[in-house]
């Protein structure tokens, strides 16, 4: 009979897929986004539970999706009844944007000046005996402090760079040979940095986001299937990699063995991360759930902002109950699971609506083809994207980034205008 709930989420997920795409004519609504990847994971969690060590899946686990996907498609009901109230029509629409001329050379501007900065703090740690390419050197690098901050603004760069990359726009962005190298080095040294931050969530998030990003912006119209397998690869890529560096640098990881005998243990290890948010949330709701509730966890750095101008203590955003899967210890429980086990059934539907509702302006904001909302939407699909892993809302980077966008948007404009009142006033 528990067998019926995952019936339940095909059934609620088939259904949601033809009424949004009825309703706004495209796939690349929040709704899917959130929805399909926890799909795909949750279908290989099922079939591989119970198998290569991972402990059985309890289906009665996929109650908190069932009702948040519910809220999303309620909310998406909403806004498409609301556009066709003001008589807006809702056809396919072709979004595009027109790079502005000097977005490429601010950004390559703010990138060399971070990387001169990045380099120094490399060298001195380098100069300090700390092995480059183990964790401990990764933290030290850009766990805290100026370079963390830096790494950050690197991330949201990285999202700008990726609709960039393509050469062949140069004859309509203004773009020369010269500008277009330094776009792809920019971008490489980006990778590079956060490859040495040794953080794998905020390597492969921001590189899904450009990703998307480049959908919305249509300069991978003709590519889209082979730019999604290209991001999935790629992301996996990184996972093995992000290991591998470990093992060259003989970190703990390398624990003696043989690099083939790495490969196996990093083999078990993507497969534990790959399922670690929907079996965390399985085995959690089948121990009667370990956390307590505490609304905190859900908004950490909105409330350490308040704590940090009253002078209080601040609170972590990281889950400290660790679940063993029977691969290793996770404390991830996916999007809408986190908020049930820490917010309860009453958090959840709030949390929901207001997560549905926010995502469903950007969407709006989307569909109006400016570049700064495209990249804004590229950044909440993301983060509803990596919804099979865990909720994002509780780190400070998942805000910082859009903030270090919108300063970069707020330098673009004015650059913009500047020009403009030069060459008006000449």
């Amino acid at each position: 009979m528990e067998f019926l709930w995952l019936v339940l989420l095909f059934l609620e997920v088939f259904v949601f897929s033809v009424l949004e795409k009825r309703m706004w004519q495209t796939w690349l609504t929040p709704l899917m986004f959130v929805m399909v990847p926890y799909t795909v994971v949750l279908l290989v969690s099922v079939l591989l539970a119970g198998k290569l060590g991972l402990e059985r899946f309890y289906f009665p686990s996929v109650l908190p999706w069932i009702i948040g996907l519910a809220l999303f498609m309620l909310v998406s009901s909403l806004a498409w009844w609301l556009t066709r109230r003001r008589g807006a029509v809702l056809k396919k629409k072709d979004v595009s944007f027109a790079v502005p001329e000097h977005l490429p050379k601010l950004i390559l501007a703010v990138s060399g000046v971070c990387c001169i900065f990045l380099v120094i703090k490399i060298l001195c740690l380098c100069r300090q005996g700390v092995r480059m390419g183990s964790e401990e050197f990764g933290y030290m690098f850009g766990g805290y402090g100026w370079a963390g901050h830096l790494v950050v603004l690197g991330m949201a760069l990285l999202v700008l760079l990726i609709p960039l990359l393509d050469v062949r726009l140069g004859g309509k962005s203004g773009k020369t040979k010269l500008m277009a190298a330094g776009v792809w080095t920019a971008f490489f040294a980006w990778l590079f940095f956060l490859f040495v931050n040794q953080v794998k969530s905020w390597i492969i998030l921001p590189l899904i986001a450009g990703c998307i990003l480049r959908v919305f912006s249509r300069k991978g119209k003709k590519t889209d299937i082979r730019m999604v397998l290209g991001a999935a690869l790629g992301c996996a890529g990184i996972f093995f990699m992000s290991y591998i560096l470990i093992y060259l640098a003989g970190g703990t990881a390398a624990d003696g063995k043989s690099f083939g005998g790495q490969l196996m243990d990093i083999s078990k290890l993507f497969v534990h991360y790959f399922t670690s948010g929907t079996m965390g949330l399985s085995i959690d709701m089948q121990r009667g759930i370990l956390e307590q509730h505490d609304w905190h966890f859900i908004l950490t750095p909105l409330y350490n902002i308040w704590y940090s101008l009253a002078g209080q203590p601040l609170v972590s955003g990281y889950n400290p109950e660790f679940i063993y899967t029977g691969l290793d210890y996770t404390n991830v429980r996916t999007l809408f699971g986190t908020l049930y086990v820490f917010s309860g059934g009453g958090g959840l539907v709030l949390f929901g609506l207001l997560g549905a509702v926010a995502s469903y302006i950007f969407f709006s904001l989307y569909r109006q083809g400016k570049l700064w909302a495209l990249a804004y939407y590229a950044w909440s699909c993301t983060i509803l994207f990596m919804g099979w892993f865990d909720t994002y809302t509780q780190l400070l980077t998942t805000w910082e980034i859009p903030l270090f966008m919108l300063v970069l948007g707020l330098l673009a404009s004015c650059l913009g205008k500047c020009k403009f009142a030069i060459a008006k006033g000449g």
